[in-house]
């Protein structure tokens, strides 16, 4: 299938069964809508250093039972007879596990992988491609609890007590879990790459000149926020780049609204946000 731009994608409704055959992986399409039935694990950080810094083997039996691998955590519970239940899970962004992915690929057999916003297609060619593996990404947030209504039961959990809930590889068995969207093919492109790619000159030209925008109350609510804010856009100005393509200023992490301190250190890696003490928010898994 040849692609100019995106309106040439087109969004056909597949089915999977694990383990994934590579017929079908071949013939998935950018854009496909894809659900998936039978096991998956879940596998991230923790996981990953289990298997390719510490050279550790993947579980018994898992490789013949499934080959695809989600990132993400779940919202796990001991039920009292000592069964878990997940009810919901927790995309992470994918473009973390980097160079790692090339040894995963070939300790773990893996060939789905899917998570949250995908990777660039120099990753797919140089780490997905050579071992016939596909990506599929979530679709936009707050589907977590609908992901989990699809989780039929825990099959099995491994290195637990090493790693914690989130971290844990849990075997899960599944029944049309998604809506999952193909975002990088078996030749390597990826879906995400055509709305950038494929701008029109207005579009780009718009951009550049974009500077962030606030309004009168938020200046005399958090003014350090506010001028942190009017600096960047002035640097993305003077530098051809748009306020808006750059990272949001270090102040914006550090004080919130009225002077509210976000907590660091240990914290940080919870990704919670504090202030007096009690959780006010939680930022990006």
């Amino acid at each position: 299938m040849r692609i100019e731009r995106l309106d040439d994608v087109r969004m056909d409704e597949v089915h999977l069964t694990t383990p994934v055959a590579d017929t079908q992986i071949s013939r998935l399409k950018l854009g496909d809508v894809v659900y998936i039935s039978g096991a998956l694990y879940t596998a991230r950080e923790g996981v990953y250093r289990q298997v390719v810094e510490k050279g550790l083997p993947l579980p018994a039996g898992l490789s013949e039972l499934t080959n695809v691998n989600f990132h993400c955590s779940p919202a796990a519970t001991v039920r009292p007879d000592g069964s878990y239940d997940v009810q919901a899970v927790t995309a992470t962004a994918s473009f973390r596990f980097g160079k790692s992915m090339a040894r995963w690929f070939e300790r773990s057999g893996a060939r789905v992988i899917v998570g949250k916003a995908g990777l660039t297609e120099l990753a797919y060619r140089e780490w997905f491609v050579p071992h016939g593996a596909i990506y599929l990404t979530t679709v936009g947030y707050g589907m977590g609890a609908a992901y989990g209504h699809c989780i039929k039961r825990v099959r099995d959990v491994f290195w637990l007590k090493e790693l914690g809930i989130a971290q844990a590889l849990w075997v899960l068995e599944v029944e049309r879990i998604g809506p999952f969207l193909v975002e990088g093919d078996a030749e390597g492109r990826s879906l995400l790459r055509w709305p950038i790619a494929r701008s029109t000159p207005a579009w780009t030209r718009s951009t550049r000149t974009c500077r962030p925008r606030r309004s009168r109350a938020s200046a005399r609510c958090c003014p350090e926020r506010a001028r942190s804010s009017s600096r960047e856009g002035r640097a993305g100005h003077a530098t051809g780049r748009g306020g808006d393509d750059r990272a949001p200023p270090a102040t914006m992490w550090k004080t919130g609204c009225r002077g509210a301190s976000v907590a660091k250190a240990s914290r940080s890696e919870a990704g919670v946000a504090s202030k007096n003490g009690r959780v006010i928010g939680t930022r990006a898994t």
